[in-house]
């Protein structure tokens, strides 16, 4: 009977045992279905963070490019605004202008007009172009279209100081009245001041859709936006061109009253006599030709005693013009004395010298001067001569010279000399 009751006790043990398994085996199943979904869960979160954070990666990375982008124009707006303070030269000023054209607008035909006095310039302004690249292609254009005289006349009667911009050439009002017609499709006109003085404009033709300046029209997208800070970058820099252009024009200003005469506009005599002397050293080391005219307004001293220093002035002035707008570019027109004047002749022979010279005489003589009420007659007595031929150097040159200039007076005045030894 005893060993029935303990096997009945294992048994039941081995029954409870049992149950007790089940049941912790079935507590272990649910745990580890929980925890399962927990972690699933979990991981669905990751992934989500995970995207969230590489999304925001992906923002921070574009408003990065973006700053570093700006901070790029930035640096280069201060490079630029430094560049234009550093220089007093219009040459360098108009390189720095159409170099930053060329890298914030497309256009077909850009034009920087610098406004003048009828006294400094005849039509009132100096032009100066530049290719689509930027690049300057010469100062005072001889034959300037009309739109330009217009749009100058425009600017300045509305006083306007704001960047203008036609998208459709045909349909523009402002396009009509400065009478622009094809081949340009668009144009915009940057005004140029600086404080209260209109300096001139920038005139840009043929803006492209993807400029700068167009897009400053266009719907508010990524694109348009990022770049009309080109456009906002011309409109910084448009005071700080005005303001090298003034600049320039001033330090011109003040370099001509240093080395020209204030009555004629010549070169002074120092002046003159140092470039002389640079001239001869040239021609004496590339083996050239050079000729000196000498001049002198005859009985210029009877025409102030008779008509008063006010028109003898009026006389200086007269001749000086004629002198200085007959001869070529690369000649120097100085003033030598009281009614003497020095002409230099780079890389001239003494028959081109001749022509230059009769011209010169001719030209005086051929039409009174108007002098307040009085319309005088003026005559020019004129001596050549030659280097290296004639003289050795530039006291020979010039004392040749004005032996030449004697003679012709005392042959008569009113005629042209060359020097020889009789």
């Amino acid at each position: 009977m005893f060993i029935y009751v303990t096997v009945g006790v294992k048994v039941f043990l081995g029954f409870l045992i049992l149950l007790l398994g089940v049941h912790i085996l079935s507590k272990f199943r649910a745990g580890t279905i929980e925890t399962r979904r927990y972690l699933e869960e979990h991981v669905k979160n990751l992934k989500s963070t995970k995207k969230r954070v590489q999304q925001d990666i992906i923002r921070i990375k574009r408003e990065n490019d973006g700053l570093s982008e700006r901070v790029e124009k930035i640096v280069k707006l201060f490079e630029t605004s430094k560049s234009i303070g550093a220089t007093l030269s219009f040459e360098n000023i108009y390189k720095i202008i159409g170099s930053t054209l060329g890298g914030i607008c497309d256009f077909s035909r850009a034009e920087l007009v610098i406004y003048k006095s009828k006294d400094e310039e005849e039509r009132g302004f100096s032009l100066v172009r530049f290719s689509p690249e930027g690049v300057p292609e010469g100062e005072n254009i001889d034959h300037p279209t009309e739109d330009i005289f217009l749009l100058k006349n425009i600017l300045l009667e509305r006083h306007e100081r704001s960047i203008l911009f036609v998208g459709d050439v045909k349909r523009s009002l402002l396009a009509k009245q400065i009478h622009l017609e094809s081949p340009y499709q668009s144009f915009a006109v940057v005004p140029l001041y600086t404080a209260d003085e209109p300096i001139g404009h920038l005139a840009l033709f043929d803006v492209k859709e993807k400029s700068a300046i167009t897009d400053l029209f266009a719907a508010s997208t990524d694109s348009a936006s990022k770049d009309s800070f080109n456009i906002q970058s011309l409109t910084i820099l448009a005071p700080q061109f005005a303001l090298g252009i003034k600049k320039a024009a001033l330090y011109k200003q003040v370099q001509e009253l240093s080395i020209t005469d204030g009555l004629t506009k010549l070169f002074l005599r120092r002046f003159i006599m140092e470039r002389l002397e640079e001239e001869l050293n040239r021609s004496t080391r590339f083996d050239l030709k050079l000729c000196l005219i000498m001049a002198d307004i005859d009985h210029f001293k009877k025409i102030n005693d008779t008509h008063g220093h006010l028109v003898g002035d009026v006389i200086l002035e007269r001749v000086a013009a004629i002198l200085k707008e007959n001869v070529r570019e690369i000649d120097l027109v100085g003033k030598f004395g009281g009614e003497e004047f020095i002409i230099v002749l780079p890389e001239t022979e003494m028959p081109e010298a001749k022509q230059i010279t009769q011209r010169l005489c001719d030209l005086v003589n051929e039409k009174s001067i108007h002098a307040y009420d009085e319309e005088i007659r003026v005559t020019l007595s004129l001596g050549i001569s030659a280097f290296p031929g004639q003289a050795r150097g530039m006291q020979d040159l010039i004392q040749r010279a004005d032996e030449a200039l004697y003679k012709a007076k005392e042959l008569g005045r009113n005629r042209v000399e060359i020097w020889s030894k009789s």
